[in-house]
């Protein structure tokens, strides 16, 4: 015997915030407890149609009202697998049936009540996480792209407004913000609502030691223990009553220009909920065609600066706007004046680099190209691989911008004295090269 099997155990307590007095206490022998007097005394107010011996997993308690109590229980040990969940308001003197539409043989282990919305509650079955809007009337599926996996208990982190669920044998899962979800009942009588985003934090993403950790066959055994952290930066939670193929999402700064546009496959249309994420950087630079090295070559330009930014979904011929703040890393004392020197030497080397990109382009587009633009692309790159076997000349000024955007990207220091006197020196060769390059468009 492993002493699993041993029954008379308390197997959940819950108190409450609004009276400290107030404990309940959950058994495996199918029994609620109440004690208002800090233990002193305990009173059985077990739910009437609670069978017996049904074990009493978990317990919560409601956000407003000291009197409220949520509990689940489970019968399968005994053959029973209906739900059964239970709800009082009034200290456990009546309690009602919550199960409403949950499959008849889904039984529950978890209860929680949502912090911000008291009519949505969150329910861990036997196979995965159920939602209700309307107090327990009706559930929906919540499992996502979770597996069908015994949920035992669920928290909600009242910092970030995250649902964390624990699982069997499947590890932590987290939904990240649920504004959404605490906001649907009201934003689905409109055709579009942005729901307020939550604060986003800078934080320096560093790659693991080994950059092939992940790989398949990697050099670390593939049951290592990591999970896939949130979307780096800001979630973008919007609702859309009907399918909206044109949607699309500006960041606008304190002055109302417009840092980067989201599109394409990075947002999405349908009806209902939808999420997109903002990496916290500006609009990146104009492709190069005819690159051979698109995989490391930047996609983003300068992270913002820390402060209030706004947001603009545009779908279904609407618009929508809130406000995002970003703040600073925690964890990094550098000042704002540090940050202004890095952004605005990254905002220079990506305005350049995209600018030899359009003129790198537009000569690619000449067929054949006159002698006097082969000039200028040769001084605007070398046409290097980055393959240490194929390197024909020295580096020309788009392989040296791209060289010192990824040094400056590296970590959040200003430029060094080293690397300021280069970036002057790219701006002098680059006015020089523009203009040679717009002398013979004009001429054109």
């Amino acid at each position: 015997m492993s002493d699993a099997e041993v029954y008379d155990t308390t197997m959940y307590l819950a108190t409450t915030p609004l009276d400290n007095a107030v404990i309940w206490a959950g058994t495996d022998d199918g029994l609620v407890q109440l004690s208002r007097d800090n233990g002193a005394t305990w009173h059985n107010v077990t739910p009437q149609g609670l069978p017996a011996w049904t074990r009493v997993m978990g317990m919560d308690v409601g956000h407003r009202n000291a009197g409220t109590v949520y509990a689940v229980a489970d019968g399968h040990m005994s053959g029973d697998e209906r739900p059964y969940i239970f709800a009082s308001d009034d200290f456990g003197g009546h309690w009602r049936s919550i199960a409403g539409d949950l499959p008849a043989n889904l039984f529950v282990r978890s209860i929680r009540e949502d912090p911000k919305n008291n009519d949505v509650l969150y329910a861990g079955t036997q196979r995965g996480v159920w939602i209700s809007f309307d107090s327990g009337n009706h559930w929906n599926d919540l499992r996502l792209n979770m597996p069908a996996t015994a949920v035992y208990d669920l928290e909600i982190q009242p910092d970030q407004n995250d649902l964390v669920v624990g699982t069997h044998g499947r590890g932590v899962w987290i939904l990240d913000d649920l504004t959404p979800l605490q906001q649907l009942g009201v934003a689905r009588e409109r055709p579009l609502v942005l729901f307020a985003p939550r604060p986003a934090y800078r934080m320096f993403a560093t790659p693991p030691i080994n950059n092939s950790i992940y790989a398949p066959g990697g050099p670390v055994a593939e049951n290592l223990f990591v999970g896939e952290n949130a979307p780096n930066g800001a979630i973008i939670n919007y609702f859309l009553g009907q399918p909206s193929a044109s949607t699309n999402i500006e960041i606008t700064d304190a002055t109302g220009r417009v840092v980067r546009h989201l599109k394409g496959k990075a947002v999405t249309g349908s009806a209902g909920i939808n999420r997109a994420s903002w990496n916290l950087t500006e609009d990146g630079p104009v492709p190069w065609n005819a690159s051979i090295n698109k995989d490391i070559e930047p996609a983003d330009g300068a992270e913002v600066l820390p402060g209030t930014y706004n947001v603009v979904v545009h779908a279904a011929g609407r618009d929508e706007r809130g406000s995002l703040l970003v703040k600073q890393d925690p964890r990094d004392n550098s000042s704002l004046a540090t940050y202004q020197q890095r952004h605005d030497a990254l905002a220079q080397l990506t305005s350049e680099l995209s600018d030899v990109d359009v003129m790198l382009n537009a000569i690619d587009a000449m067929n054949p190209a006159p002698p006097a633009y082969v000039s200028v692309k040769a001084d605007l790159t070398s046409g290097q691989s980055f393959d240490e076997d194929n390197i024909s000349r020295p580096a020309a000024l788009r392989e040296r911008l791209l060289d010192m955007l990824s040094q400056l990207s590296s970590s959040y220091q200003a430029p060094t004295n080293a690397q300021a006197a280069e970036i002057q020196k790219l701006r002098q060769d680059y006015l020089t090269i523009a203009a040679r390059y717009r002398e013979l468009a004009g001429k054109q």
